[in-house]
């Protein structure tokens, strides 16, 4: 009786064991580390850790560079698609001891090459694929003797690996441990994750640009998109879509990139980005300077691709029910030219576009007028003169622009320039019942909302232009239909780079004038110098 009782408990211990081994299994084998290296120059070929340095050029700009660091490389794998904001990658270094010398607390910046770009983690790591991680091996750690403990995974389980020796020591003590020894005995189910970017291709018929790819995101934790506030479209420049679609990830490390996404963000605005197109016009002339034939070849060209671009906006409103009137727009340098002729030629899509740096224009159409504007740029830019012959065509139609160009700067981004864009942007969504009303006066086929309570359309002045026989009269104003834009809190002198009380208009010729509506606004664009 004693050896069955024996035996019956060596059975049971045993199945426990099994039982135990699986759970924990189903628990932690979702995440594998499959190698663990060490670089200490860099390698020959695949991605590489880097970070990123900002220098002095000759000419005094900045300029970022990215050199290469020694580095801890790591290859990962997750069995079911997986974001990484819901996953811990960690490294840490110890002595031969097990005292702890030094933590990295997320892997570094890796270059991986023209299609990967600059990034530490994929957004999304998709099912069986290997992915590399870096982690920059700590400065204070030069000379000494050290291990690497590499932990992936998340709350529900986990793994880890020890470099040099793989194999973990039951005494190294780290924060993830208990997710890594997940011993519990209870099942993890996880689905799958979706890519939160959406994608679509849009055919256009046009030989020079056969193609659009429109892309979708909405706000981090918004899965309705019919909750949106609004939408952000912006036209971005990029190699290929691959790289389009990792600035949307948050990917790429650009300043200007992740103030966007965080207006976007804030404002509870949907983005709706695509690439600019080259060889659809001259980036380097106006609409007047070039013959009527050529105008006119290109003009057809661009407006198979707005028309490309309105088709595959509507279908992502239908399909995911977001709000596709009033949007903000937004570009720079050729992605600029871009957005500026697509607002040209499809205003009833945009409450307010703003441009920067766009060497070369389209002639202003009298529609464009219903959009506000913000255009800057830089007296030492190309474009310089012929921004300032757009602008004063523009205000000859009664635009509601901003213009700014800014001393000393070039063809480049400036911190000036973005703070008057966002701004600019801030200000357009408070005058967007304004904007409905006006629409509404038209009685535009496009306009599906109606004015807002308690707010009238402006008083405007129009009058019929012969050179624009059949355009109706409402659409030709002289004066721009915000209030704010025809008696300003402030007047700007865009040639002089002074600024007076609208009190004060007599003091900036005619043909100098820039409007500003706030102070806000108004602060900004005084500032001076490079």
């Amino acid at each position: 009786m004693n050896r069955l009782t024996s035996i019956i408990g060596m059975y049971l211990l045993v199945v426990a064991a099994v039982v135990l081994a699986t759970s924990a299994a189903c628990a932690a084998d979702f995440f594998t580390i499959r190698e663990v290296r060490r670089h200490t120059s860099q390698p020959r070929d695949g991605a590489y850790a880097v970070k990123e340095t900002i220098v002095k050029t000759r000419d005094g700009r900045s300029e970022k560079e990215y050199p290469f660091i020694p580095c801890i490389e790591a290859k990962l794998e997750v069995k079911e698609a997986t974001r990484a904001n819901t996953l811990y990658a960690k490294a840490y270094f110890y002595d031969a001891t097990e005292t702890l010398l030094a933590t990295a607390e997320k892997p570094c910046l890796s270059d991986r090459g023209s299609k990967g770009g600059k990034v530490s983690i994929p957004p999304l790591l998709e099912k069986g694929k290997t992915e590399q991680v870096f982690f920059a091996i700590p400065e204070a750690l030069k000379g000494k003797d050290w291990r690497v403990l590499v932990v992936f995974g998340d709350k529900q389980g986990g793994t880890a690996r020890l470099f040099p020796s793989g194999s973990v020591p039951a005494t190294l003590q780290y924060p993830e441990k208990e997710y890594v020894n997940n011993l519990m005995g209870q099942a993890v189910t996880r689905k799958p994750a979706m890519d939160p970017v959406v994608e679509l291709v849009v055919k256009t018929g046009n030989e020079k640009a056969p193609q659009l790819t429109l892309f979708l995101r909405p706000p981090v934790g918004m899965t309705d998109a019919s909750k949106a506030k609004g939408v952000m479209a912006l036209c971005l420049l990029a190699n290929n879509t691959a790289e389009l679609k990792r600035r949307l990830q948050g990917l790429d490390s650009q300043p200007e990139m992740d103030g966007l996404l965080k207006f976007a963000q804030q404002n509870d605005l949907l983005i709706l980005a695509w690439g600019a197109r080259r060889g659809l016009w001259d980036p380097s002339k106006n609409w007047d300077e070039q013959s009527r034939e050529i105008t006119r070849e290109m003009d057809e060209s661009f407006d198979d691709v707005a028309n490309a671009w309105a088709r595959g906006m509507e279908q992502l409103s239908a399909k995911y029910g977001f709000p596709n009137r009033n949007m903000l727009l937004w570009g720079v340098s050729g992605s600029a030219q871009f957005a500026a002729r697509l607002a040209l030629r499809k205003p009833e899509y945009f409450l307010a576009v703003n441009v920067h740096i766009p060497s070369s224009f389209d002639k202003p159409t009298p529609e464009g007028a219903r959009v506000l504007w913000c255009l800057t740029t830089g007296e030492r830019e190309s474009g310089y003169e012929r921004s300032k012959k757009f602008f004063m065509q523009c205000k000859e139609m009664g635009y509601p622009i901003i213009y700014k160009a800014i001393i000393g700067l070039g063809h480049q981004g400036h911190p000036k320039s973005s703070a008057l864009g966002f701004a600019f942007f801030k200000y357009a969504l408070t005058q967007l019942p304004q904007r409905q009303a006006f629409d509404a006066k038209l009685s535009d086929p496009y306009a599906r909302l109606g004015p807002a309570p308690g707010t009238a359309p402006a008083t405007t002045t129009a009058a019929p232009r012969p050179d624009m026989p059949g355009v109706p009269a409402q659409q030709l104003q002289l004066q721009p239909w915000l209030p704010a834009f025809v008696t300003p809190l402030f007047v700007g002198d865009i040639v002089n780079q002074e600024m007076f009380p609208f009190k004060d208009v007599g003091m900036v010729p005619g043909g100098f004038r820039v409007m500003l509506p706030t102070k806000e606004l108004a602060d900004i664009w005084k500032e001076k110098g490079y």
